[in-house]
């Protein structure tokens, strides 16, 4: 995709004195993105849940767009009742804490395990293969926790670092000086260009970090 900005006088003062740029999508429109700090604010504030309670695992899951709860574990071999049918008979990440969503399963303590799927509504998979989360010793009388991360296969017995991006990744190039093109790019997303004259750019859980500024640019 192809990406614009109208003022071309400010791209071309950026190219010439070698600022370094990030490009980052910014969703839909300026309201959700300035929006999201409140709901960290508000996640960061949660009081902390209680602990699972005996015989059940207690399944975490977070996404980058904080939908988590839309998301649920189906699972054939371990509950006490197994998820009946594909894909309704799953066990919904309604409840939330810091981390993100999570669901807690009763569990049948006879097995060694419990075998899952995490996926949305329409059957699409956080991960394509089949996962499993081996029961600890005392599961029976203190309950588990496991967590896991949207994209990635590994289920973790402690909550993993969150990733909020990655600057080693970014694909875009300059085709002239008021235009880029970036491979792969949503074409309904909303985009900037953000700069920084002594480098330094990062990101975290609120956007991009470090910038002097930033240019709105338009799709095309």
């Amino acid at each position: 995709m192809k990406l614009h900005c109208s003022l071309v006088s400010q791209l071309k003062c950026i190219t010439a004195t070698g600022v370094l740029a990030l490009l980052a999508a910014c969703g839909g429109n300026d309201s959700a993105s300035t929006a999201a700090p409140a709901n960290k604010l508000l996640a960061s504030m949660m009081v902390a849940a209680a602990p699972p309670a005996p015989a059940s695992i207690r399944m975490h899951f977070h996404r980058a767009a904080g939908d988590a709860s839309q998301w649920g574990v189906y699972s054939w071999d371990g509950p006490v009742n197994p998820s009946a049918g594909w894909i309704t008979g799953r066990f919904m990440m309604t409840q939330g804490d810091d981390f993100g969503g999570y669901v807690d399963i009763p569990v049948n303590t006879a097995k060694s395990a419990i075998w899952f799927l995490v996926t949305d509504g329409s059957g699409n998979k956080n991960c394509g293969s089949d996962q499993s989360a081996n029961f600890t010793p005392d599961i029976a009388s203190k309950g588990q926790e496991v967590w896991m991360l949207e994209g990635d296969c590994t289920v973790y017995s402690a909550p993993p670092t969150i990733s909020y991006g990655n600057l080693n990744n970014a694909s875009a190039h300059w085709l002239s000086a008021a235009t880029l093109a970036w491979p792969g790019a949503p074409a309904g997303g909303s985009y900037k260009l953000y700069y920084a004259a002594n480098g330094g750019l990062g990101s975290d859980a609120g956007g991009v970090t470090g910038a002097d500024g930033s240019i709105a640019l338009a799709t095309g």
